[in-house]
């Protein structure tokens, strides 16, 4: 479990995708999104790219067959990402995965994964439970039972993943 739990993101946990990656999985890696861009992704890119991986976003959480449900929450942008030499505006998000009871579960940072939250209580919800630092809750999302098999982002990939742009008035 060591070299997979270390080399796995909170994303491949959460859709329990089981490849010893070269690189850790990322929304829109599947797709061929850039390391670059996935580091300067808005909320609203980051919403397509998780759809262009499968998942499929709910505002409220019911039961699906043939489905389980995940969760996403993000932390204030200005963060600092491993890899990177100074603190730069970017996305920083976190996935929790319901399990088989009903329960939730998450995979913090290279760590195995864990059902408590950051105040060490069982997590029964994730939009309210102890993010820590993942303050934003973004809602829900739909994974197929079974799990998906997601990607690396890329520094250089084979197909551009193209990006939906703002819209100005």
């Amino acid at each position: 479990m060591g070299e997979f739990c270390e080399a796995n993101t909170c994303y491949a946990y959460a859709v329990d995708c089981r490849n010893l990656p070269v690189a850790p999985p990322q929304p829109g890696g599947r797709g061929g999104l850039s390391r670059k861009a996935y580091f300067q992704l808005t909320f609203p890119q980051l919403r397509h790219c998780i759809g262009i991986d499968k998942l499929s976003w709910t505002p409220f959480p019911r039961p699906r067959t043939g489905f389980y449900l995940v969760a996403l929450a993000s932390a204030e942008p200005l963060t600092l990402w491993p890899g990177t030499s100074r603190e730069t505006e970017v996305l920083s998000v976190h996935w929790y995965r319901q399990d088989a009871d009903g329960f939730w579960s998450h995979k913090p940072g290279k760590n195995p994964p864990t059902r408590e939250d950051g105040a060490g209580m069982t997590i029964r919800d994730p939009r309210n439970c102890d993010r820590g630092r993942f303050t934003q809750f973004h809602g829900y999302f739909y994974v197929p039972q079974g799990g998906l098999c997601v990607a690396p982002v890329q520094d250089f990939p084979q197909k551009h993943l193209p990006l939906p742009q703002p819209k100005f008035r």
